[in-house]
């Protein structure tokens, strides 16, 4: 049996290192989430426009409207529900989603899907508009 001098055996041990932190560097770390977030709003409140614009007529934020998010696959992964100033936030893995909005009582249909990829960085800036049905 052949004995390693020290010398090779930390080379051994360096590129093992090497190896190990390469390896670790590659891994999928689907345990880590951002941020994902949006708007939720209904419009119009009046039945015409003015000149000059009523502030009064803006759209006003939804409360408690949900959106499904499926990923990938098709499967539910979350469901955030907007607050009371119609924001709402959302903590997924990085991958592609479709956000479903769902019906609100009081209001017309839905607000349109939206696909989302999320990457590594905050994702901001979602919008969903609802319709009041005042004409």
């Amino acid at each position: 049996m052949e004995l390693l001098s020290s010398s090779s055996r930390l080379v051994r041990v360096g590129l093992a290192i090497v190896v190990m932190v390469a390896l670790a560097a590659c891994a999928d770390d689907s345990s880590s989430t951002v941020s994902v977030s949006g708007y939720v709003h209904a419009g119009p409140m009046c039945p015409a426009e003015t000149i000059p614009f009523d502030p009064a007529c803006g759209d006003r934020p939804v409360e408690n409207a949900v959106i499904l998010v499926r990923n990938s696959a098709g499967v539910v992964v979350a469901e955030p529900r907007s607050g009371a100033d119609g924001n709402f936030v959302v903590e997924l893995t990085p991958g592609s989603y479709t956000f479903i909005p769902q019906p609100v009582e009081s209001l017309m249909g839905t607000a349109p899907e939206q696909e989302v990829v999320v990457g590594t960085t905050t994702v901001t800036g979602l919008d969903f508009a609802y319709d009041t049905g005042i004409r």
